[in-house]
């Protein structure tokens, strides 16, 4: 069994470990039925976590279809569908998602802020990179989210007008 009893300073705790597509997938979990669901959801899973072929197209589409038209104003949905389209899909499209770093984020806000984008508009890029890594790792289609990695900008400090009497 792939499943083992651990203890902890908090109480006793079950480490799930296995092998799958060559690599070692190791979960705690705090209830024994948790880690027997993920077993089974790894084991008997076709598409599996950390996939080699799903890429950060079919990821976004997903995202798109699935998340972005279902919970978004239009308005929203417009933009998120632009920033893919204009600058995510051409950088990271064919790239399958396990081989994005953070490194690779890191080229993105260099060449976002050589295009004179502000940083607020950079930020707007990176939180829908997280979101569709969120996605995925809620999916069980990803293991990591390399924006984890990632801070965002430091946004200038707005200048707040005051109403005044006259």
């Amino acid at each position: 069994m792939a499943i083992n009893k651990i203890k902890r300073k908090k109480g006793n705790g079950y480490r799930v470990r296995l092998l799958k597509n060559g690599k070692w997938l190791t979960r705690t979990y705090d209830r024994f039925l948790d880690a027997q669901k993920f077993e089974k959801e790894v084991r008997y899973s076709d598409s599996g976590i950390d996939n080699p072929n799903y890429t950060f197209e079919s990821a976004a589409l997903e995202w798109v279809t699935n998340h972005v038209e279902v919970y978004k104003a239009p308005s929203s949905i417009s933009s998120d569908k632009q920033m893919l389209r204009d600058v995510l899909l051409p950088l990271f499209g064919k790239r399958p998602l396990r081989n994005i770093s953070p490194e690779d984020i890191d080229v993105l806000i260099r060449q976002l802020q050589k295009r004179g984008l502000q940083p607020a508009t950079v930020n707007r890029h990176l939180e829908v990179i997280r979101t569709i890594f969120n996605y995925c790792i809620k999916r069980r289609k990803a293991v990591y989210n390399p924006m984890s990695a990632v801070r965002m900008l430091r946004l200038p400090p707005v200048k707040l007008n005051y109403w005044t009497e006259r």
